[in-house]
């Protein structure tokens, strides 16, 4: 399985775009905080499914706008990639 991890683009609309144009290489892709929600940023998640891009949310993320998505994953927790369970903060 290829897993992308990726930081902090803070609502930047060319770097989301990229990102999300290029998920296909990757099974899945985890933004691991400040990817911009409440920042217009929320805006690109209908455009991915939540099974090639999820968002741990950070401090420039509203909590409360992400909580509409399934590609929540909160601040910590565990979720289920094939048959491997990954912890996360």
């Amino acid at each position: 399985m290829k897993i992308r991890l990726v930081g902090d683009v803070h609502g930047d609309h060319r770097a989301i775009n990229q990102m999300l144009q290029s998920c296909h290489r990757y099974d899945l892709t985890i933004q691991i905080g400040d990817y911009g929600a409440g920042f217009g940023a929320e805006a690109y998640l209908p455009l991915i499914g939540e099974d090639k891009f999820r968002v741990l949310h950070g401090n420039h993320d509203n909590p409360k706008i992400l909580a509409n998505y399934p590609h929540n994953l909160g601040r910590f927790g565990v979720f289920d990639i094939g048959d491997k369970k990954i912890f996360f903060i």
